[in-house]
């Protein structure tokens, strides 16, 4: 028996639409979590063989260590007996098993070789995103490769199913939710109708052709938590001592599986609060109720003055006021008198702001230096001096 440990796209010996058996590792999948207590519940599940087609390579990633791309494909589940009801109809035979007398009846898919059991169906709503681990070749069969045509007839009645039973999916899938918290099918599955890797599929074998399945998944790395990762060894032919289970079976390994990695998820965000002393400080200060303020927040000072205040005599009335009244003599100042920013609006201020909002009518004959500034009187005179001697 030949066997590849850790197998790249080029050294697959079993070409795509070829049906083969598959066993989840469930010690493999929780392995980059690095949790004890992950390990040893995923040592404790129980695993069977299920049958699958191996359909196409979805986000191959480029291992350094491998030198090649790993496994990283969608597998179509079957096995023996069909789908628990009500989802009953959405499978496909796989020769020499028949679904019924009815002339109706979807036509079951050969392989080549002839599958040596009479008894298997194709869950056409039971995609699966794996990742092979390690490949098994007893003898020279290398999977029981699906023609052409039948290829196509399982994707057309794959792609018609899901259409047809969507409404039972997605009742099933929030009946998982609400029971785990987890939805299998959300993370197990590509989509329902895999429209969004149609384009990753390709004929022929998985060695050379994976230049139209590469879509690298950047990665940053110390910045997301580990994740389970759904690993499968893989044999390309069936053995007579295979106990096969079900689709729903190993459905079942897989949600088990994402509850321990829940559970990990838990016990890491617990740990990570105990190992931080300000989060301590925090929440007993929070229990406490204690308000949190920060250290370097400054109480407001009522004696602090108060920069750029508004006065009243900074009003545009009031100014045009002083100018007013300076213009007809009244005041000899062009300032106004200071006001403390503590005290209201003086005596003065008011009667000038009434003052400035009525036109001052009385004329008075007074000099030059009276209606203007002193340094804008002089100018005036040095003006007229200047312009009467020009004009003799």
């Amino acid at each position: 028996m030949r066997v590849f440990e850790h197998p790249t796209t080029a050294t697959n010996p079993v070409p795509r639409s070829s049906i083969v058996v598959i066993r989840l590792d469930p010690l493999a999948s929780v392995a980059s979590l690095k949790d004890e207590q992950a390990t040893r519940e995923a040592g404790a599940l129980g695993v069977k063989k299920v049958l699958a087609v191996y359909q196409r390579n979805i986000g191959l990633e480029y291992s350094h260590e491998l030198n090649g791309f790993r496994i990283r494909a969608q597998f179509l589940l079957a096995g023996p007996g069909l789908p628990a009801a009500p989802l009953s109809a959405a499978s496909l035979p796989i020769s020499p098993a028949s679904s019924s007398q009815d002339p109706d009846a979807r036509a079951a898919v050969k392989t080549t070789p002839l599958l040596p059991r009479d008894d298997c169906y194709i869950h056409t709503l039971h995609s699966t995103l794996l990742v092979v681990s390690r490949i098994y070749q007893p003898g020279n069969t290398i999977g029981y490769c699906l023609s052409k045509e039948d290829d196509m007839h399982m994707e057309l009645t794959r792609m018609a199913d899901h259409e047809i039973h969507s409404d039972a999916l997605a009742e099933r899938y929030a009946n998982e939710l609400s029971d785990s918290g987890n939805v299998v099918g959300s993370r197990a599955e590509p989509s329902l109708d895999d429209s969004v890797s149609e384009h990753a599929s390709g004929s022929g074998a998985s060695g050379a052709d994976f230049a139209d399945d590469f879509h690298p998944q950047v990665r940053v790395a110390d910045e997301e938590p580990p994740q389970l990762e759904l690993q499968v060894e893989m044999w390309t032919e069936l053995l007579p001592d295979d106990d096969l289970g079900t689709p729903d079976e190993f459905n079942d390994v897989i949600g088990r599986l994402y509850e321990i990695e829940c559970e990990y998820r838990n016990r890491a965000i617990v740990e990570e609060l105990a190992k931080k002393p300000q989060t301590n400080a925090w929440l007993s200060k929070i229990s406490a109720g204690a308000p949190v303020r920060d250290e370097y927040s400054e109480e407001p000072s009522g004696d602090r003055e108060v920069d750029g205040l508004v006065l009243p005599e900074d009003a545009i009335e009031h100014r045009l006021g002083l100018e007013r009244e300076a213009a007809t003599g009244r005041i000899q100042t062009s300032e106004p008198p200071p006001v403390s920013s503590a005290q209201g609006p003086s005596g003065h201020c008011i009667s000038d702001l009434t003052a400035s909002s009525v036109p001052v009518l009385t004329e008075r004959k007074v000099g030059v230096g009276a209606r203007f500034p002193s340094f804008l009187a002089s100018w005036i005179r040095k003006s007229c001096s200047s312009l009467a001697k020009s004009s003799k």
